[in-house]
């Protein structure tokens, strides 16, 4: 899944995405787990940063 932010307030980005959760063929028990990652678009030297997981 990509976002792309155009702009917002320098360094603050905020989306909320739905899930379709019966494409995925869960079942009980199963874990999720997240992550983000956010990249600038500097043509130089791109940079970015990923968030802990999250169950």
């Amino acid at each position: 899944l990509s976002l792309m932010a155009e702009g917002e307030e320098a360094g603050r980005v905020r989306a909320e995405v739905q899930l379709l959760l019966a494409l995925y063929k869960l079942s009980p028990n199963d874990v999720l787990t997240f992550y983000a990652r956010a990249q600038d678009n500097d043509p130089n030297a791109p940079k970015g940063a990923e968030s802990e997981l999250v169950r």
